[in-house]
């Protein structure tokens, strides 16, 4: 049997860069994610008190996303799905979702092949989209129980405050108001305000509407607990698949994958696995970094295009009790004999 070893170095182009720098990118992804997520949280306070701000730091807040995170493609995706805890003060936690959201619409119209300006729309949309949630009662909003069709209904006036505080703002924040007013409309009629439906409604919106989604799904929320991204796409395709056209579903596992960057995944092996980077010619496929248990394994990586007879068989929330996160210092190559099995 051939060798791995050199094909699955960790500075071999076909995996990226090494774990360390890896680490880096990490940190320097995080820092940014927290200083934006501050910008923001101060000016949806702004928007929503009224407050002038001059000039707005929207379109600032946009090329951060569009040009410095999306730039980390990898690391800024393991840090919405992974690591990107509920906040306490209601304006970090609007900012911090927005965020994410943002992010996650920059890497769907991405893939739609969104234009740039286009692209910067969309993301500028995603970041203002729930300022209008600062203004409903907070026990409302993190009642943690189901809301009754009552209580429903008055969160659903969000998105018309949300337009209003948008469009009374001007410039750039007015030229989005109406786009936003759509996000909660879905294509089969199904959302609201307006119960808009297929081509009545904006790619843009749909987009938006999507990421909000899973955004949603794939963090806790008073009432329930996150659910991996996996269990987030079956949970829609189940059970509401025909609120989104199929091509965003498509374009939605290709930006995405089944196992964002950030995964912890199980191998056919019989190893845990947490994914580092995906591929989107084989987004089942993708890099990964072998846990190791307490007393004998390494971390390891290994891109799975490279080992036909190994593949990820389901994902996890979190590393099995007795799992080390990997340690970049010292993380060796893999070969395809050490990752053959669980040992």
């Amino acid at each position: 049997m051939t060798d791995m070893r050199e094909k699955l170095s960790p500075v071999d182009p076909t995996i990226g860069t090494p774990p360390e720098v890896l680490a880096e990118r990490r940190d320097r992804t995080s820092g940014l994610f927290a200083e934006s997520e501050r910008r923001l949280a101060e000016y949806l306070r702004a928007l929503h008190g009224g407050s002038a701000v001059s000039p707005s730091p929207l379109s600032g807040l946009v090329a951060v996303v569009t040009e410095e995170l999306f730039g980390g493609r990898d690391q800024a995706l393991e840090k919405v799905f992974y690591f990107s805890e509920r906040a306490a003060d209601p304006s970090l936690r609007t900012a911090r979702h927005s965020l994410n959201v943002a992010v996650l619409s920059c890497a769907l119209g991405a893939e739609l092949e969104f234009r740039p300006e286009r692209l910067r729309i969309a993301v500028g949309c995603a970041l203002v989209h729930d300022v209008g949630v600062l203004s409903l009662p907070p026990d409302l909003v993190e009642r943690p129980r189901p809301l009754s069709a009552e209580e429903f209904g008055k969160l659903r006036e969000h998105c018309g405050i949300t337009r209003d505080l948008l469009a009374r703002r001007g410039g750039d924040e007015a030229a989005l108001a109406q786009l936003v007013y759509q996000a909660q409309e879905r294509y089969d009629g199904s959302g609201y305000p307006l119960h808009l439906a297929g081509e009545d409604l904006d790619d843009v919106a749909l987009v938006l509407g999507f990421c909000d989604t899973i955004e949603g799904l794939t963090h806790d929320r008073p009432q329930r607990t996150a659910r991996t991204f996996m269990q987030a796409v079956e949970l829609l395709l189940s059970e509401a698949r025909d609120r989104f056209p199929e091509y965003m579903w498509i374009a939605a596992l290709g930006a995405f994958t089944l196992y964002p960057p950030g995964s912890i995944v199980t191998l056919s092996s019989g190893r845990v696995a947490r994914v580092l980077r995906t591929h989107s010619e084989a987004p089942m496929r993708p890099v990964v970094e072998i846990l190791g248990d307490r007393t004998s394994r390494q971390p390891q990586l290994a891109d799975l295009r490279h080992l036909p007879f190994v593949h990820i068989t389901g994902q996890v929330s979190a590393p099995p009790r007795g799992v080390l996160p990997p340690r970049p210092e010292d993380a060796p190559s893999a070969t395809a004999s050490s990752i053959g099995s669980a040992g």
